[in-house]
């Protein structure tokens, strides 16, 4: 009725608005670490991921992005009061926001935070640059978001737990941290198996609903993903200051852990669309190496494929 489409144009309204404002916080940040040419580039390869199309839907992917990537950017000029707050947040709006605790902590020990500029050389790499000062209890509110969630569904619902409890509808389980990895390596050889066969009448991995051979493509979509994270990831921790790497890893550290059974890495490719250090070491990758245009083209094929199949409700995750 007219109530749903009012609460569907709004929740579009709201992705819209935080897509911009996540866009533009990426941008200062890449612009701080990389320079404007890399910041306008890693702003389009956000923009252009091939699982954007969620950033115009009524999930969650605008959001946490604009709020994440706040936090970072409060962190980053020294403002660790906001830095809690935009942390708490986005924690209230995916639980993996709980985990910004980590990059946030990095950044205030070891830098680069415009409150304490031209950090002394250190020995070790291990050895932080920056003592802890009373400012570092900001960083402890990032939990409080969560909390205060759960806190308004027992009061609402009666039940705090449901947004765990609600994974084991989808097959979600837990597989120890990043137990994902394998059971998806696992999903793709088996998916591979699955086409070379040639056959549906034999299925080769856990039975899920729909084509085995769309299952099978999915798998090896998603670990191709899983892939491209890693490569990133490692680059990230190399090339950018080391909170921005230890981000990349944590905002996907969830769905890593919590694989599904017939296909153990559903929903990582919608995770990586904000993962924006991701994108950051990327857009410094493909300039050095001269594959700028190849990179965006493709990413915008794939964004073009994997919305249309969104749009005719394909099961795209």
């Amino acid at each position: 009725g007219a109530g749903v489409a009012a609460y569907l144009v709004a929740g579009m309204l709201v992705s819209l608005l935080a897509l911009l404002a996540g866009l533009w916080v990426v941008h200062r940040l890449a612009t701080l670490e990389l320079g404007d040419a890399d910041a306008r580039l890693t702003v389009a390869l956000v923009a252009l991921f091939p699982t954007a199309y969620a950033f115009s839907a009524v999930y969650t992917e605008s959001l946490f992005l604009a709020l994440s990537a706040g936090a970072l950017y409060a962190g980053r000029l020294g403002r660790w009061r906001w830095a809690g707050v935009l942390a708490a947040l986005a924690s209230a709006t995916r639980s993996t926001g709980v985990l910004l605790v980590v990059p946030l902590a990095l950044l205030y020990l070891y830098g680069p935070r415009a409150d304490r500029p031209g950090p002394p050389a250190v020995r070790s790499r291990l050895r932080t640059r920056h003592a802890v000062g009373r400012d570092a209890a900001w960083l402890a509110l990032a939990p409080i978001g969560l909390v205060g969630y759960l806190g308004y569904l027992a009061a609402t619902t009666g039940d705090p737990t449901a947004p765990f409890g609600v994974g084991r509808l989808w097959y979600r389980h837990f597989a120890g941290p990043f137990g994902g990895v394998w059971e998806g390596a696992v999903a793709a050889v088996a998916g591979a198996r699955q086409l070379a066969s040639g056959s549906r009448a034999h299925v080769y991995f856990a039975p899920a609903a729909g084509d085995p051979f769309f299952v099978a493509v999915h798998n090896l979509g998603d670990f191709a993903f899983l892939i491209f994270a890693g490569v990133a990831i490692v680059g990230g921790l190399r090339r950018l200051p080391v909170a921005y790497g230890a981000w990349g890893l944590c905002a996907i550290a969830i769905p890593l852990s919590f694989p599904v059974g017939p296909e153990p890495l559903a929903s990582l490719p919608r995770y990586l669309a904000v993962a924006f250090p991701v994108h950051m070491w990327l857009a410094g990758w493909t300039r050095r190496h001269r594959l700028t245009a190849p990179v965006v083209i493709a990413s915008t094929i794939g964004l073009v494929v994997l919305t249309a199949g969104f749009a005719a409700w394909w099961w795209i995750a």
